[in-house]
């Protein structure tokens, strides 16, 4: 079998890459606005000026902290998509269907992880650069996104600053993230971080669905559970090829014979 892949992956891709073309006008819109405060003698003045210009009341603004809280939007969206994704995961998949089983304080991912697939291949992604960031941009998310914390208190701890210090080497290191300047600090994330982030979710679906390949019989399993029973063999052995296309992205070529074989045991 090909790649395996759920309707939740091709939802994921649509809905990040939305996401990611609203991201890019509003950094640049950011850009705009932080090299006009940049270069204004001065900056409550001129932002003043934008404020009565657009109609929208801003009385003041750090604009270093705001393009801090800007990111850290933008990070949380990355995440609500990818805990939809893991949601639906959980439903389409045929050897889950529900978050029985989740130990108190598990994230979502760990619980998929540690529930669909064999333990080598569990080990070998959650000890991979992609599962480490993943799991670095939710924690500071999480500081981001929590009121009252000031982004220069963050991330000060001894093993917080050496975990990042790891990812930006082996970030450097890699033909997929070298050209970003990321990952950083909470008092640095800038939109680098967010096309990191945004790249690593997209990569980290896929790898589940790698993870949670199904074998031919829980294939046949499934198929004979939800094929349809209507009309001739032809119109029946199309049909649920097309069902295994659209459900697990199998070609006609892979779908055909689990088609073959329904139909085979039927006669």
């Amino acid at each position: 079998m090909n790649r395996f892949r759920l309707p939740c992956y091709l939802r994921l891709k649509r809905e990040l890459g939305e996401i990611d073309a609203c991201v890019e006008c509003l950094e640049i819109a950011i850009r705009e606005f932080v090299w006009q405060c940049a270069n204004s003698e001065n900056v409550q003045a001129a932002i003043g000026g934008l404020s009565r210009k657009h109609g929208v009341r801003v009385d003041a603004v750090d604009v270093a902290r705001f393009r801090c809280q800007s990111v850290g939007l933008q990070l949380i969206g990355v995440t609500q998509a990818f805990e939809t994704f893991l949601d639906l995961y959980l439903r389409e998949h045929p050897r889950l269907g529900s978050r029985n089983g989740r130990e108190d304080s598990e994230t979502l991912l760990d619980f998929v992880i540690r529930r669909v697939g064999p333990a080598i291949k569990r080990k070998e992604l959650k000890q991979g650069l992609d599962y480490r960031l993943y799991d670095y941009y939710r924690l500071l998310r999480n500081d981001l996104a929590h009121s009252g914390v000031e982004p220069e208190d963050m991330g000060r701890s001894a093993s917080r600053r050496k975990t990042l210090d790891s990812l930006r080497a082996e970030c450097s290191a890699s033909e997929e993230y070298k050209a970003l300047k990321a990952p950083n600090g909470a008092s640095d994330v800038s939109f680098d971080d967010y096309v990191l982030f945004s790249r690593v979710a997209k990569r980290i679906a896929r790898a589940l669905g790698d993870l949670g390949q199904l074998s031919d019989e829980e294939i046949l399993h499934w198929l004979r559970g939800n094929q349809s029973r209507q009309g001739n063999a032809t119109r029946r052995r199309n049909a649920m090829v097309t069902l295994l296309r659209i459900t697990f992205g199998m070609t006609p070529v892979e779908a055909g014979p689990f088609a073959d074989k329904i139909i085979a045991e039927e006669r």
